[in-house]
C-alpha cells in the first residue's frame, strides 16, 4: 500500500508515475505541460481551500492540495487495453480513481473522481464504464468541498499551468478539442454551466 502524507510525498509519487509513462506507454504528449497544469491546479485549489477555511468553511486543505496535483494521474497510468475503449482519455478521472484505489489511496481517489463534466460524459457514453454509469459507485458530480475545490482548480488553470479566468479556460479547451468531440459535447450538454455555478460560488465565498 502506498502512503502519501503530504505534498512532498505526492510530488515524488507523481514524478515517478510520469517517468514510468515516459519510459513505457507514453500516453502523455507533453510531460512538462502535464506536470505544470497539475501543479497549477494544486496551487489554485489549495489557495482557495485555505481561504474557505479561514472563512469558516472547513475542508481538508492537505487533501485538496495533494488531490489537485494528482487529479489527472489517470492520463499517465491508463493501460493500452483501457486506452482502446477510451482513446482520447476523456475518462481520465476514472482511470486515476481505479489506479489510486489499487494503491490504497481511497481518499485521494474519491476526491479526483467527479471531474469537470464526467456526469455528462457518462450520459453520452454509458456503455464504456457501465459500472460507474448513473453514479452507482461514486457521485458523478463534486459534492464535498475537497472535490469541488479540485474541480474549481481544474477550471481555472490552463493546459500549460497558468491561472486563467474560467472563460479563458473554456476557450482553451474548445480550441484544443473538435466541436463534435465528446468532451465539447459534454460541456454543451450542461457541464460548462455547472462549472460556472461552482466557480461563481467559490469566488463569492473567498472574496
Amino acid at each position: 500500500m502506498t502512503v502519501i502524507r503530504d505534498y512532498q510525498d505526492a510530488d515524488e509519487f507523481f514524478r515517478e508515475v510520469i517517468e514510468r509513462d515516459r519510459q513505457g506507454n507514453r500516453n502523455l504528449q507533453n510531460f512538462r505541460n502535464f506536470y505544470n497544469h497539475s501543479e497549477g491546479v494544486s496551487n489554485v485549489a489549495y489557495s482557495r481551500a485555505c481561504m474557505l477555511s479561514d472563512r469558516g468553511r472547513e475542508n481538508d486543505t492537505n487533501l485538496v492540495r495533494i488531490s489537485g496535483l494528482l487529479h489527472d494521474i489517470g492520463k499517465a497510468v491508463v493501460t493500452p487495453e483501457s486506452r482502446k475503449k477510451d482513446p482520447d482519455l476523456i475518462f481520465d478521472s476514472i482511470h486515476g480513481y481505479e489506479y489510486l484505489m489499487g494503491k490504497g489511496l481511497s481518499g485521494i481517489a474519491r476526491t479526483i473522481f467527479p471531474s469537470f463534466s464526467l456526469k455528462e460524459l457518462m450520459e453520452l457514453c454509458p456503455d464504456i464504464f457501465p459500472e460507474y454509469a448513473g453514479g452507482r459507485t461514486e457521485p458523478l458530480e463534486p459534492v464535498t468541498w475537497e472535490q469541488r475545490l479540485v474541480v474549481y482548480g481544474d477550471a481555472r488553470v490552463s493546459g500549460r499551468g497558468d491561472e486563467v479566468t474560467f472563460d479563458q479556460r473554456m476557450t482553451d479547451m474548445r480550441t484544443r478539442y473538435a466541436s463534435d468531440s465528446l468532451l465539447v459535447k459534454s460541456l454543451d450538454m450542461g457541464g460548462e454551466q455547472r462549472m460556472i455555478v461552482l466557480c461563481e460560488e467559490i469566488d463569492s465565498l473567498v472574496q
